[in-house]
């Protein structure tokens, strides 16, 4: 069987795929990555046959605007938010484009995709082919009751987030029919569509439960992962900086930039020497820039490190609440604190709390040297942080993602394609 995997968005939303990729590798399906261009090397260095989706999507992610719409607060940030879309239309298109090339070009029998992919469901439906949707967060399209949409403020009923989340799932599809398919499908249909397209969620039920109201077509799989560290060693100065040390705090703040990476570094730098607690930071998104002095924190900057080398290792960990992310550090046995900058962050802040692994962070944009501190002392000194996120761990690693995958996809494969 040869399977598309298809994914827009940063190296955290298409790490899952590659993932997958391998899964699907070793049971004797062909695989064909299409991701932004940035992570060709990525792919191909995994013995991924690779298709290009362009980079103009990440070059967005990575322009002036988004920086202010993640980093900053208030009307900055929505202003920020509200340029950045403005501008991005003709990407939004393009992506619809190359979406199509992608599957027009590998002819595959299965398209597993992400849930920025808008064109795969009009084109399974009025081809009779199979495709799945592989979700790296829950409250994604099918309600968590008292949990608002991943896009939406966490304040909103659930009822109104899944409402409007659904419909603006409905409308790009109906832009790509109206563009690629001459309108041939009307949005009651599309959003049927929608709704009975098979699901594999890639979430630990350690920190999720699958709620027994959904559907029998949707499934949370479990935290799907690779290996990271097969081809990377680490550097001298890293090895010797955790030995010399009995403990760590590992910072991250994965893809996310910053409209102020300086200033940014140097709130953290302060808070860390302030609480006498060394720290490994990682740089490798842009949030962080190594300076020249460090005002007495004892740190060491890092440029890439495999996430599942290095949590192992350290004490705790603070970061920006990617899916990813959150589940690494849990499934290391980690305490974890999130400092989200928007999307599904919150979200995962949310549920850091509720497992008792971390304390509820803060904000990027109401960041303070004085509720950091606080923060990351208890994060630090909290010793039911750390029974919780061992339990947590111990669930985790006792589990058969891998397997719950292969079984949902041999089940998608062998149903009957979606009917109008």
């Amino acid at each position: 069987m040869r399977v598309l995997l298809l994914s827009y968005g940063s190296r955290g939303d298409c790490e899952p795929f590659l993932a997958v990729g391998e899964l699907l590798r070793a049971r004797g399906d062909e695989v064909v990555c299409a991701f932004p261009e940035q992570f060709r090397g990525l792919a191909e260095s995994g013995g991924f046959d690779f298709h290009t989706l362009g980079g103009e999507f990440l070059d967005q992610l990575e322009s002036d605007d988004m920086k202010v719409a993640l980093s900053g607060s208030g009307v900055r940030r929505v202003m920020g938010y509200l340029r950045a879309a403005s501008r991005g239309m003709d990407t939004q298109r393009l992506m619809v484009d190359r979406q199509a090339d992608a599957i027009r070009c590998t002819r595959p029998d299965l398209v597993i995709h992400h849930s920025k992919c808008a064109y795969v469901v009009p084109w399974a439906t009025l081809n009779g082919r199979k495709s799945m949707l592989f979700a790296l967060q829950p409250a994604l399209l099918h309600e968590v009751k008292g949990t608002a949409h991943v896009g939406m403020p966490r304040w909103m009923p659930a009822w109104l987030s899944y409402a409007l989340m659904r419909l603006g799932f409905v409308m790009m599809a109906l832009l790509v029919v109206e563009r690629h398919f001459k309108d041939e499908l009307t949005a009651q249909q599309v959003r049927r569509a929608i709704l009975a397209e098979a699901v594999a969620y890639n979430v630990s039920p350690a920190l999720f439960a699958q709620p027994k109201y959904w559907p029998g077509h949707v499934r949370v799989v479990g935290f799907i992962e690779r290996d990271k560290t097969a081809a990377w060693s680490p550097p001298a100065e890293l090895t010797d900086f955790l030995d010399a040390h009995e403990k760590v705090l590992f910072l991250t703040f994965g893809s996310m930039t910053n409209s102020d990476p300086a200033a940014n570094t140097t709130l953290f730098l302060q808070a860390l020497s302030d609480c006498g607690i060394p720290a490994v930071i990682n740089t490798a998104g842009g949030a962080f820039a190594e300076p020249e002095h460090r005002h007495g924190a004892d740190v060491l900057f890092v440029d890439e490190v495999p996430y599942d080398w290095v949590l192992p290792l350290v004490e705790a960990v603070v970061h920006h609440g990617g899916a990813g992310t959150v589940h690494s550090a849990l499934k290391a046995g980690r305490p974890t604190m999130a400092i989200p900058h928007g999307f599904d962050q919150p979200l995962w802040d949310e549920l850091i709390a509720r497992a008792g692994v971390g304390p509820r962070g803060i904000p990027i944009g109401k960041l303070t040297l004085k509720h950091l501190k606080v923060k990351l002392l208890d994060l630090w000194q909290n010793p039911r942080y750390r029974r919780a996120a061992e339990r947590v761990g111990r669930r985790m690693r006792a589990e058969k993602s891998g397997a719950v995958f292969n079984d949902f996809v041999t089940r998608v494969t062998k149903s009957r394609p979606g009917t109008i």
